[in-house]
């Protein structure tokens, strides 16, 4: 077959896959298969999704105009999702948030590494496969020339680092590869790929992952394979054109995954936290360390506890600031001065989402029970508040 007519599939580098089959054999062997009558894998899969108001994204290479172009394409997900990237665009630079040695950003850009890719979700935030620092989601190239399909490997891409797995491995797909042309062709250029590669990249998933919609070849996550990649060529069930949007099915997943209005996300925390439990208390012999790698979305949950406590611990006498110090918590920015963020500041513009208001809710009402064990802050009072100066107020006129 033409070199040409083989094309340069995405997928996770060989030492990556080495990483996440290491980290899963230890699961299998560490804990059971089924938690309370859930499938381990249900469990696992669903707390790849974010439980954060706001992800951070920074940028180890390229311009600023293609960090700019990269953001804009991207932050289409969040029109549909309830979640936010802050890319940390300074408006006085015009730059957006670079790359550091010792970056916990939860999305790290990069162009360097061979191919596309991103790490699954939180998978981002397991220490077991992805050091701090690392590059977390890759762009082979973008650095030098945008391909012309830049687009809809963006979106891509982004939506891996929302958690959501391909298409065409989804257990309804029933794609059918040709498996030994695959072997063959794809062990040469310009992929290079192990049968172990193949297999990890193009493989149907197991049911019981993540929760999946009915097949819809239409979806961004799903790849467009040349028809002799088929046994039935064209007559495939999984033979499409290259998507450069977001389908129909693509946003209805997306706000399923990230749902807006507090019941949604106070039933879906609490399922999630449930799940946590289980997995931390499934297998007791384990040490402290390593039950918290059985998942990255543990992390997340601890920074989000780390929040609170810290938020309770506090011995500046001063409510304002503390009000601002929690409100800065629940944008995403935490590590920022609260001296410095101005009394009327809109808080819609800092809690882009549903949920960073509630997170916010949470973190003063451990505020105000630091001055007054009886005080209460709910959702309602901090969707009251239209600034910074409102939310001080309303958190004094609860002491």
């Amino acid at each position: 077959m033409d070199q040409q007519s083989i094309p340069i599939l995405e997928g996770y580098p060989q030492e990556i896959i080495r990483r996440l089959e290491l980290r899963n054999k230890r699961r299998q062997e560490a804990l059971p298969g089924t938690l309370e009558g859930r499938p381990l894998q249900l469990v696992m899969e669903d707390l790849l999704l974010w439980d954060e108001p706001v992800l951070t994204i920074s940028f180890k290479g390229g311009s600023t105009e293609l960090h700019r172009r990269i953001a804009e394409v991207a932050s289409e997900w969040t029109q549909h999702a309830n979640i936010h990237f802050d890319f940390g665009y300074n408006e006085e630079t015009g730059e957006y948030r670079t790359w550091v040695a010792d970056d916990t950003s939860s999305i790290r850009v990069g162009f360097q590494d061979p191919g596309y890719w991103s790490f699954v979700g939180t998978d981002s935030l397991d220490p077991e496969i992805c050091a701090t620092g690392e590059i977390t989601l890759n762009l082979e190239g973008f650095d030098r020339v945008l391909p012309s399909n830049w687009k809809g490997k963006v979106l891509h891409e982004f939506g891996h680092a929302l958690g959501f797995h391909h298409e065409h491995q989804s257990p309804v797909s029933k794609c059918d590869f040709d498996w030994d042309k695959l072997y063959d062709y794809l062990a040469g250029p310009p992929n290079f790929w192990s049968k172990e590669q193949v297999d990890h990249n193009l493989k149907e998933m197991p049911a019981g992952g993540l929760t999946f919609s009915p097949y819809d070849k239409y979806s961004i996550m799903h790849y467009a394979f040349p028809e002799w990649m088929f046994v039935s060529g064209t007559s495939s069930p999984c033979y499409v054109s290259e998507q450069g949007t977001l389908s129909a099915q693509d946003k209805i997943m997306a706000a399923e995954a990230y749902p807006s209005g507090t019941d949604q996300i106070e039933v879906q925390r609490s399922a999630r936290e449930e799940a946590i439990k289980l997995l931390l208390s499934a297998s007791p012999q384990l040490q402290v360390a390593e039950q918290q790698r059985l998942n990255g979305r543990a992390y997340a949950l601890a920074a989000q506890t780390y929040a609170r406590q810290s938020i309770s611990r506090l011995t500046q006498p001063d409510i304002a600031y503390e009000v601002k110090r929690a409100i800065l918590f629940a944008a995403g920015q935490g590590g920022e001065d609260p001296s410095n963020l101005g009394d009327q500041i809109s808080l819609g513009n800092l809690l882009p989402t549903d949920y960073a208001y509630q997170f916010l809710a949470d973190l003063l009402d451990e505020v105000a029970k630091r001055f007054n064990p009886a005080a209460a802050v709910r959702l309602k009072d901090v969707s009251g508040a239209n600034t910074v100066s409102d939310c001080i107020a309303m958190v004094k006129g609860k002491l």
